[in-house]
């Protein structure tokens, strides 16, 4: 819940960026709704999924696209063994089924590191996989005592294989989903559409 999130950056030294971050994320505009997808778009989805593809997120609805940098403010991980999508929530890390996930949101888009082999890829989800006892940061610090969405997929990639580079937002620095969306080696698969008449996949 947003509240929680709010008394709790009250309790860390009153954080700018994280009670910004908290009131944003949770109001929403009216009138916009997703729409979900049929079982017949999801075993295609599901198909051209690979073990280790990140999904950005953007949600048109919430008023955290007016004061968050960039078009895409969240990021989950496909892992393919487990059919299920790696994120970190407000509630701390979640393995989230794919139609529960593309139901919050508008637009995601699915792209891959192209450093990532199938080995790196495996070791990768393995990686995100350990995190999950990790709560999440609502403090967005640098360590990896806990973690948010896009610093989970950087700590998980050990090599640096993406070679994105963390950014410096007021004072801090935090590892930011569209920042990485734009990092060197990652290359767009397909986009999903979500709030016109029905879902739309486009491919790139």
């Amino acid at each position: 819940m947003w509240w929680a999130v709010f008394i709790q950056s009250l309790a860390s030294s009153i954080n700018p960026i994280s009670l910004i971050f908290a009131i944003a994320s949770n109001i929403k505009i009216p009138f916009i709704n997703t729409l979900k997808v049929n079982d017949k778009q999801l075993a295609i989805l599901k198909k051209a999924l690979a073990n280790g593809d990140f999904l950005f997120t953007r949600r048109d609805y919430f008023l955290k696209n007016l004061v968050v940098p960039g078009r895409y403010h969240h990021v989950g991980f496909w892992d393919k063994e487990r059919q299920v999508v790696i994120e970190m929530q407000n509630e701390g890390y979640e393995e989230t089924q794919l139609e529960d996930f593309l139901a919050r949101y508008t637009e995601v888009v699915v792209s891959k590191c192209e450093k990532f082999d199938v080995s790196y890829r495996t070791k990768f989800v393995g990686n995100l996989r350990s995190y999950s006892s990790k709560e999440y940061d609502s403090n967005f610090s640098y360590n990896t005592k806990n973690m948010y969405c896009s610093e989970m997929g950087f700590q998980a990639d050990q090599d640096r294989r993406m070679e994105y580079i963390p950014e410096k937002i007021l004072w801090k620095t935090v590892i930011v989903p569209y920042g990485m969306f734009k990092s060197k080696h990652m290359v767009r698969k397909f986009t999903i559409f979500l709030f016109r008449k029905k879902p739309k996949i486009v491919y790139n």
